[in-house]
C-alpha cells in the first residue's frame, strides 16, 4: 500500500511509515509460526502410520498361522497314511471303493455274477380310465373323457387356436376338437391322405381295446414345426414304435386312460366315482384327500411325500398306477385299513384283492464260487473294508482290486505345504530390510532406493520364521524315515541378492558402478516331491505316520508345529486324538502376535493423546498471537496519527510517498 512521507524546511528526505497500517505480513509470520508448531504433530502422524501399518501386516500374519494350525488337522488324521482305493474292472456294473473307517487287504476280487436288489412292489390289475368307445362319435371332442384333454392348441399371443393342425407323411390336415367329434377327425385325415395319393394309408379306432392302428405300404412319418394341437397325443399314437418294414403299423395306446389332472369327483375312473370320504392308508399312514379339488397327480404326490416308505408312479402306456418300496429288497406293502373312508385305493386297483404284488428280492454278489446278499444294492459283505455300488446285473466275470491310495495323506501335505509357505511369504516380505545403492563416482555414499517391510525392525517376526524351519528340518526317531526330507519335504533352494556380506556361498558383481551381492540359499519355503512322497508312503506307512505324529508317548513334528502355532495365535489346535500320545499343553492367553498389536494399540492411544495436546497447544498460539497482532496495529496506527497530527501543526506538508519535495 502507498506510504506516508513528509518535507520540511531543512531540506531532509521524507519520513517513510511502511504501509498501512503497518505493513508488516503477519499472516504469513502465523502460518510459518503454526507449521513450525505442527512439527511435532507431523512426526506423531508418521509414527502412528508406522504403527498401523505394522498392525496390519501383524493381523495378515495372524491368519496365516491360524490357516497353517488348521492344516495339521489333515496331517494328524492317521487313516490318512493307511488310505485304500478299491477299483472295479467294470465301474458299468458296480463301483467300489474302501469302506469308512476299515481298512481292506491289498489284492484282487474275481466277481463271477451280479443280481440287483429290487423293490416290493403293488401295481393296478387293469388298466383305470374308463373306455372313450362310448363318446368316439360325440361332439365335441375336447368335452370328453380322454386321458390327455383335446385342444387346438394357442397362438403365440397365448389365445386358444381356431383350428388345430396336424401332419402325417407330409400331408396337414386341418381340425377343431371344439366342434368336432373324433370319428370326424379320423375321417378327415384318412380322406386328406387318399386325396394326396397314399391311398395305402388307413387310420383305424378299435373300440374294443381302446386303441387306434395305424398303417402304410410306406414309412409312417408323424409331426410338423407347423402342427398346432395335440390330436396325436389324444389318440395316445406317439409314445409307441412304428413296426415293420412294409407294410408299417403303429399301434397305439388306450385313449381312455385316466385323466390325471381332474378333480376326483370328475375323473374317468372305469371302476366307477369317488366317494365322499378322505382318507386311505398306506402301510399305517394315513393319506388325507379332498374328492372335490384333489387330482390323481395330487393323490400321487401327496402318498410321495408321506412317510409310507412307498413311491406312487402312473404309466400312461399301461393306464396303471405302481406303489414301489423305497428301499429295496424283500419287504411288504399294506394297502389300506378298516378305518378308510375313501374308496381310491378300490378305484385304482390297488387293494390286497385287486393290485398285482411282486416281491422284491435280495442282491446277491457271487465271487470266489460263494454268493453273498444284501437288501440294498450298496453291498459291504464280500470284501471286508470295501464298499461296493451295485449297478447293473451280469453273468460276465469282473474284478475289483484294492491297493494304496496316497491321494489323501497327499492332499494333507499340500494343504499343509501351502498355508506354511504363506506364513514365510508374507515373513519375508514384511521384514525384508531396505535397499541401498552406491553411485560410480569414488566416494559417493550408499542412496537408499526402497523402503523396507513394515515389520523389518522386529526381529522376533523373523525368529518367527526361523523356527519353523528349524521345526520342519529336523532329524527325530530311528525309524526308516527320520527327517521330513526322507519323504519329500525340503526347504527350497533360491538365488538371494543382498546388500551386504552373506555367510553363504556368494559371489559380487559391479554393473554401472554399483556393487550387488548374490548367494545361494533359501527363501524357507517348503519344495514337495509327491513321487518321493508316494514311494515312501507305498514302502512304509506307518514309517511315515511315526515320523509326522510320533511313536507312543512322543509328539511328532506336527505336534510340535501344532505346539509352536499355539503361541503364536493363542488358540488351541484342534487335531485329531491318537491313542498314547501326550496332549498338546494349552495355548497361551494372548498370542505372540496379538501381543505385538496390542503393543502398537497402545502407542497409538498415547501417541493420539499428545496428538490433541499438540493441536489444543497450536489452536491456543495461534489465538494468542492473532490477538497480539492486532494489539501491534492498533498501537503503530495510534502513534502514526499522533505523529501525522504533531508534523501539521509544525507546517510540515504531508505527501504520498516517492512523490519528492
Amino acid at each position: 500500500m502507498a506510504g506516508i512521507g513528509s518535507t520540511g524546511s531543512s531540506g531532509l528526505p521524507p519520513i517513510q511509515f511502511s504501509g498501512l497500517v503497518s505493513g508488516i505480513d503477519w499472516q504469513g509470520i502465523l502460518r510459518q509460526l503454526t507449521q513450525i508448531a505442527q512439527i511435532p504433530a507431523v512426526q506423531i502422524q508418521g509414527k502412528i502410520a508406522t504403527l498401523t501399518g505394522q498392525n496390519t501386516a501383524y493381523t495378515t500374519l495372524l491368519s496365516d498361522f491360524q490357516s497353517l494350525q488348521s492344516s495339521l488337522a489333515g496331517l494328524a488324521t492317521t487313516s490318512n497314511y493307511f488310505a485304500q482305493s478299491a477299483t472295479s474292472s467294470q465301474t458299468s456294473i458296480l463301483t467300489a471303493q474302501q469302506t469308512t473307517g476299515q481298512t481292506a487287504a491289498p489284492g484282487t476280487t474275481t466277481i463271477q455274477s451280479v443280481a440287483l436288489a429290487t423293490a416290493t412292489t403293488a401295481t393296478s390289475s387293469v388298466a383305470l380310465g374308463a373306455s372313450f368307445s362310448p363318446y368316439y362319435s360325440t361332439a365335441p371332442l375336447s368335452a370328453q373323457p380322454t386321458g390327455i384333454q383335446a385342444t387346438n392348441g394357442t397362438s403365440t399371443q397365448g389365445l386358444p387356436n381356431a383350428q388345430g393342425s396336424v401332419t402325417i407323411n407330409g400331408v396337414a390336415v386341418s381340425y377343431d376338437v371344439t366342434t368336432q367329434s373324433m370319428s370326424t377327425i379320423v375321417t378327415n385325415i384318412n380322406s386328406a391322405l387318399h386325396a394326396a395319393g397314399d391311398t395305402n394309408f388307413n387310420l383305424t379306432y378299435n373300440s374294443g381295446s381302446d386303441t387306434f392302428t395305424m398303417t402304410d405300404t410306406k414309412q409312417i412319418t408323424l409331426g410338423s414345426p407347423s402342427d398346432k394341437g395335440n390330436i396325436l397325443q389324444v389318440m395316445a399314437l406317439t409314445n409307441s414304435p412304428i413296426t415293420g418294414s412294409g407294410p408299417y403299423t403303429l399301434n397305439g395306446t388306450k385313449v381312455g386312460s385316466l385323466q390325471q389332472n381332474k378333480a376326483l369327483n370328475a375323473t374317468n375312473f372305469a371302476a366307477g366315482t369317488i366317494n365322499a370320504g378322505t382318507t386311505f392308508t398306506i402301510n399305517g399312514v394315513t393319506i388325507t384327500i379332498n374328492p372335490n379339488s384333489d387330482s390323481v397327480a395330487n393323490v400321487l404326490t401327496k402318498i410321495n411325500q408321506s412317510s409310507a416308505g412307498v413311491i406312487a408312479t402312473y404309466n400312461q402306456n399301461t393306464d396303471t398306477i405302481t406303489l414301489s418300496s423305497a428301499t429295496p429288497g424283500p419287504q411288504s406293502i399294506v394297502l389300506g385299513s378298516p378305518s378308510d373312508t375313501s374308496n381310491f385305493l378300490s378305484l385304482v386297483k390297488l387293494t390286497p384283492s385287486t393290485a398285482t404284488m411282486v416281491s422284491g428280492k435280495q442282491a446277491v454278489v457271487q465271487a470266489g464260487g460263494q454268493f453273498y446278499y444284501s437288501n440294498s444294492n450298496t453291498v459291504t459283505n464280500v470284501i471286508p473294508g470295501v464298499t461296493m455300488t451295485l449297478l447293473a446285473p451280469t453273468t460276465t466275470p469282473l474284478t475289483v482290486t484294492v491297493g494304496p491310495n496316497a491321494q489323501p495323506a497327499t492332499a494333507a501335505i499340500q494343504s499343509f505345504v501351502t498355508a506354511f509357505n504363506q506364513v514365510i511369504d508374507d515373513i519375508n516380505k514384511d521384514t525384508a530390510p531396505a535397499s541401498f545403492s552406491t553411485g560410480s563416482a569414488p566416494g559417493s555414499t550408499a542412496q537408499q532406493t526402497s523402503n523396507g517391510g513394515p515389520l523389518a525392525s522386529n526381529f522376533g517376526v523373523s525368529d518367527l520364521r526361523d523356527r519353523l524351519d528349524q521345526l520342519v528340518q529336523q532329524i527325530v526317531g530311528s525309524g526308516a524315515f527320520q527327517s521330513l526330507s526322507s519323504i519329500g519335504l525340503t526347504l527350497d533352494s533360491a538365488t538371494v541378492g543382498a546388500s551386504s556380506s552373506s555367510s553363504s556361498s556368494s559371489s559380487s558383481s559391479s554393473s554401472s558402478g554399483t556393487p550387488s551381492t548374490t548367494y545361494t540359499g533359501t527363501t524357507g519355503k517348503l519344495a514337495f516331491d509327491t513321487v518321493k512322497f508316494a514311494a515312501a508312503l507305498q514302502q512304509n506307512p506307518q514309517a511315515v505316520n511315526n515320523l509326522l505324529n510320533g511313536l507312543q508317548g512322543q509328539l511328532g513334528i506336527v505336534q510340535q508345529i501344532a505346539g509352536f502355532t499355539q503361541t503364536v495365535t493363542g488358540l488351541p489346535a484342534s487335531l485329531p486324538f491318537i491313542t498314547g500320545q501326550p496332549l498338546l499343553p494349552l495355548p497361551p492367553a494372548k498370542g505372540i502376535l496379538q501381543s505385538y498389536v496390542d503393543n502398537n494399540n497402545t502407542q497409538v492411544s498415547f501417541l493420539n493423546q499428545n496428538l490433541d495436546l499438540i493441536n489444543q497447544s497450536v489452536a491456543l498460539q495461534q489465538k494468542q498471537l492473532q490477538y497480539e497482532f492486532n494489539q501491534a496495529e492498533s498501537q503503530i496506527a495510534m502513534l502514526q496519527s499522533t505523529g501525522n497530527a504533531a508534523l501539521s501543526q509544525l507546517g510540515v506538508q504531508l505527501t504520498s510517498s516517492g512523490s519528492g519535495h
